[in-house]
């Protein structure tokens, strides 16, 4: 499987992402592989980061929290998607 943007990028900045793409991407199976993980097994708190298998710690400000959650039932309703809240 190949991904990727394509884009309209001039020669010397394709030959730059291309080389970051080789240095630090990884390709989507093994990229994956840390949701699926999550999915099959949730973490136990109701809001969490991770960054690969890593677990993250963020201060979470509930007057954020409500916004973000506000916000996305918001956008959810202008697109007919029902929101569970």
């Amino acid at each position: 499987m190949a991904t990727g943007f394509a884009g309209d990028f001039n020669r010397p900045t394709r030959a730059i992402m291309g080389l970051l793409g080789k240095l630090a991407a990884a390709p989507p199976a093994k990229a994956i592989a840390p949701i699926v993980g999550l999915v099959d097994q949730p973490p136990a708190s109701p809001v969490s980061a991770f960054k690969g298998r890593k677990e993250i710690t963020r201060p979470v400000d509930p007057a954020d929290a409500r916004k973000l959650h506000e916000s996305t039932a918001r956008l959810l309703a202008e697109l007919g998607i029902p929101s569970s809240a």
